[in-house]
């Protein structure tokens, strides 16, 4: 497997320097030159396989030989030991029923060390960074912009690894609580926290400025955390396949509630699709307070159904349902654990039911919620 960046620009690179590398020379992503198949007898395979069977059975033709087998699932088996679920991404049945009655199930994605979705792909990072920068006998400093969870979830998979330096830029005051402590209180030497008057879009755009200054960039070395990283993206596709394959596929169909920020979330849901997985299509949930600047061309067989309505009808959804601990802690709705008062934000029943939700999937879809909170008080 190689790598091309989407702006064409930028020399054909394998997965260890993609890893390494983040965002291209010419400013694009790097990713595969073609999307690996998966065949119905696959997806049956994986109903019997653990969430890291899954993930390596996933990762590998995207890996290829830059890593060996053997040590490639032992860095994922690592990778997700330290998960409080020995499901890693456990798959529940929700007492609600779709308007096309269809049943409705979550995948919990809070399981990891430091509760946010980003463990997935960011313990997995770590190790993989260790691992070829150890063969290289080279050193990286690892730079990320973050709202709260990123940060925390970078921190918790690099810290005290001897190859790298992380430096984490945040928004100041903008964070929650919780998530602030957790990036600026680890003691570790290679760990780096700069506080940035701004918003989040301002630390981002540092993060790329300097992956823009060829000197500073080959100087320092850098390297990218951000979903701007393709193994964040290799690594979010998992959860999809392996939650799809926990509620019947192949032989049913499904569609998913993705809360995304920057978009990298739903990015790997599509991806997984365009590998085999039968998608009907992704609900992209976020707060109505997001501006898009984006035109999309989406294929005749997707479609991606943007909910930019009132905040309030998004309670249930966009609170409860998404990875809140950073981005709503600003408005003070939730509390820092990423576990909304939803007594005090919304009646689950007087402003957003979610069989009255679900009425937007009208098709034989069985749908899923990625869940980035714990949910449970509200059933």
């Amino acid at each position: 497997m190689h790598y091309i960046s989407t702006r064409g620009g930028s020399p054909r690179l394998n997965f260890g320097d993609v890893l390494l590398t983040g965002l291209a020379v010419d400013g694009g992503l790097y990713v595969p030159e073609f999307y690996p198949q998966l065949t119905p007898a696959d997806f049956r395979r994986f109903r019997h396989m653990s969430y890291p069977q899954v993930a390596y059975h996933v990762m590998a033709p995207f890996v290829g030989d830059g890593i060996k087998p053997v040590l490639l699932r032992d860095i994922i088996d690592t990778a997700y030991s330290g998960f409080a679920d020995a499901d890693v991404a456990p798959v529940h049945k929700i007492p609600y029923t779709a308007q096309n009655g269809q049943p409705l199930f979550v995948c919990e994605l809070f399981h990891g060390p430091t509760m946010a979705f980003k463990d997935f792909a960011l313990q997995l990072l770590g190790r993989l960074f260790d691992k070829v920068l150890a063969d290289r006998g080279e050193r990286i400093t690892i730079v990320g912009a973050t709202s709260g969870d990123t940060g925390s979830a970078a921190i918790e998979a690099c810290k005290n690894r001897d190859n790298m330096d992380i430096f984490i830029l945040h928004p100041l005051g903008k964070t929650s609580v919780v998530q602030r402590k957790q990036m600026t209180t680890v003691h570790a030497p290679n760990v780096h926290n700069i506080a940035i008057k701004g918003t989040f879009d301002d630390c981002q755009d540092l993060v790329k400025a300097m992956f823009n200054d060829a000197d500073m960039r080959n100087r320092l070395h850098l390297s990218a955390i951000n979903s701007i990283n393709w193994a964040r993206i290799m690594a979010q596709v998992v959860y999809y396949i392996y939650t799809a394959t926990r509620v019947g596929v192949p032989d049913t169909r499904v569609s998913f509630s993705v809360p995304t920020g920057n978009f990298g979330n739903v990015f790997a849901g599509y991806f997984a699709m365009r590998m085999g997985l039968a998608v009907v299509f992704f609900a992209v949930v976020f707060f109505a307070t997001v501006f898009l600047a984006a035109a999309f061309f989406v294929p005749a067989f997707l479609a991606l159904v943007f909910l930019a309505v009132d905040f309030f009808a998004l309670a249930f959804l966009a609170v409860a349902f998404s990875s809140v601990t950073g981005v709503c802690s600003v408005a003070g709705l939730c509390s820092v654990a990423g576990v909304c008062s939803v007594a005090g934000v919304c009646s689950v029943a007087g402003v957003c039911s979610v069989a009255g939700f679900c009425s937007v999937f009208a098709s034989s879809a069985v749908t899923i919620f990625l869940v980035a909170v714990d949910y449970k008080t509200l059933f």
